[in-house]
């Protein structure tokens, strides 16, 4: 696949999301407890949109696809793809505090702090689902299997990670806040992706990041305040970007090392 057809795909796609969440959002409007109906709409919104995308856009071509997208996956890699999980967290707490320092708003950020901590209801189970089931499964299926394992057939490896990377980034539009560290997201899970040839991987490393970001921004209020109160001083970027890199560097020199083992183990 051209960057140019990845490219047209990733706007039909995005211009699906947009016009069924629009529709999402008249649909909110106008409904009664929107705490609780919000997230159930948003929920079946994304749902839908990626049925039209597969329906109409993708047809047949992707219904193969899926059939042979999930393989048996090897425990001797999951450790490693959760240590790595972990370390991007870190790496990318820094670029979320920069963000929410420069252009957010400090009476905001007062209000967003003491709601960390929350129990958990109908609204909190619709946004897992989301988070936890829909996103990685959908989002690994266009975005890896598809885009990633197409463009590779008539591009580098640099460049189909890169540009499956920038669309995955800029699918997440508008939430600015969000862009540079689905990117980094995008790139690490398309490293998986050529390695391993198999989006279960990719899956559940993206399972794992949402698990973590959801158990952080629901419970992990004093967490956060602790590491917010560090000022962006020594010992904040030891603890974040430098400690980051180093559960990254390890996760995956262990994920290559096990991989080196999976593939003799299955070759004899």
């Amino acid at each position: 696949m051209s960057v140019r057809k990845a490219f047209l795909q990733f706007l039909k796609l995005f211009v699906i999301f947009l016009l069924v969440g629009t529709l999402g959002g008249i649909i909110k409007y106008f409904l009664k407890y929107q705490e609780v109906t919000a997230p159930i709409i948003d929920v079946f919104t994304t749902i839908i949109s990626y049925f039209l995308f597969f329906k109409y856009i993708l047809k047949q071509e992707t219904d193969i696809q899926v059939k042979a997208s999930f393989r048996l996956i090897s425990d001797n890699l999951i450790f490693p793809i959760i240590l790595i999980a972990i370390g991007l967290e870190f790496f990318e707490k820094p670029l979320f505090d920069m963000y929410d320092k420069i252009f957010v708003p400090k009476e905001f950020l007062n209000i967003f702090k003491h709601t960390k901590n929350v129990e958990l209801n109908i609204s909190l189970i619709f946004s897992l689902i989301s988070s936890l089931v829909v996103a990685p499964i959908f989002e690994e299926i266009i975005f890896r299997k598809y885009l990633l394992g197409n463009l590779l057939k008539e591009n580098s490896v640099q460049k189909a990670i890169l540009f499956s990377s920038i669309c995955f980034s800029l699918f997440h539009f508008p939430n600015f806040r969000n862009l540079l560290p689905t990117f980094i997201f995008g790139v690490i899970a398309g490293y998986i992706y050529v390695k391993t040839k198999n989006i279960t991987y990719t899956l559940v490393f993206h399972f794992v990041v949402n698990l973590i970001v959801s158990l952080i921004r629901f419970y992990g209020a004093t967490l956060i305040e602790n590491l917010t109160n560090l000022h962006f001083n020594i010992f904040y970027w030891l603890i974040t970007t430098f400690g980051g890199i180093i559960l990254i560097y390890f996760g995956i020199k262990f994920f290559n090392k096990n991989l080196g083992k999976v593939e003799i183990e299955s070759s004899n």
